[in-house]
């Protein structure tokens, strides 16, 4: 019995350490200082045969149709190199659709991204800071994931009247960022 479970975990413990990583502290301003912010809009989803290999090499890319640069220098139509497979760290990228991007920044000759790029650049967090300056701490993006708090409790504590406030401030970008969207695709 030891030995199946020893084995069990082993199987599945590399999956879960390709995609592990700790969260940043400190401000989102701060994380995108050196990241490259777009809106484009992914068209297309390829696998490239002859492309690199390996967990840290994806062979798969999505063609992007960069609409506008916010932070960074990038071409009109750029191919970001990602896993799919979610133990790799990998995501899907929403074909068709206008959306705020961040990227790395550019690795050799190509971009790439993973999970834990997507994972932390919270949308509307990231659209906050580069149109209001509203610099979100992660700490208060983790709670946000969580739990939603009942902000007009009574005798909320100070700790959680602090996350009301960002929670209230992050849910407040919805309208504006989808304003954007609409005035982007037109």
């Amino acid at each position: 019995v030891r030995l199946l479970l020893i084995l069990f975990a082993l199987q599945f413990s590399y999956a879960a350490a390709a995609c592990s990583w700790v969260p940043p502290e400190g401000t989102m301003g701060a994380w995108l200082e050196d990241k490259i912010i777009l809106w484009g809009i992914p068209l297309e989803t390829k696998w490239e045969e002859d492309g690199p290999k390996g967990i840290f090499n994806p062979d798969t890319y999505t063609n992007i149709r960069v609409i506008s640069t916010i932070q960074g220098d990038v071409p009109s139509t750029i191919k970001v190199y990602h896993h799919e497979n979610g133990a790799a760290c990998g995501f899907q990228y929403l074909h068709g659709q206008m959306q705020l991007i961040v990227l790395p920044p550019k690795m050799g000759s190509h971009y790439s991204s993973d999970l834990t790029v997507e994972f932390e650049a919270k949308t509307l967090a990231v659209y906050a800071y580069i149109n209001k300056g509203l610099d979100f701490p992660f700490r208060a993006l983790r709670q946000i994931d969580g739990i939603k708090f009942d902000c007009n409790a009574d005798g909320i504590n100070a700790s959680d009247a602090e996350t009301c406030k960002w929670q209230m401030l992050y849910f407040a970008q919805a309208d504006s960022y989808m304003a954007r969207i609409e005035e982007l695709s037109d």
